[in-house]
């Protein structure tokens, strides 16, 4: 099996900068509150508690999809630190 350094490191692997990634991140966040907001104003009141519905479930799969990066990340940082306590990448 590839050292998970080595994969690491030979690849593209992309590490935004902190402060401008947290900028997008919240940008985008009020650009989806509004147009939910705009949405909900927009559609009749009979179709309001479906819209409701469909928004709780959206964000409980996005929940869903949060948790499972967050355990690959979690996976990836112990392999790697693993790794390193027994030796690491010999180059």
């Amino acid at each position: 099996m590839k050292s998970i350094l080595q994969w690491l490191f030979e690849s593209e692997l992309s590490i935004p900068v902190e402060r401008e990634e947290a900028y997008q991140y919240e940008e985008a966040g009020e650009k989806v509150i509004d147009a939910k907001e705009e949405v909900n104003v927009r559609i009749p009141q009979e179709l309001r508690e479906r819209w409701q519905t469909f928004l709780d479930k959206q964000d409980s799969y996005h929940e869903w999809e949060r948790r499972m990066e967050f355990d690959r990340g979690f996976y990836l940082a112990v392999r790697i630190i693993l790794e390193l306590l027994r030796g690491g990448l010999k180059l």
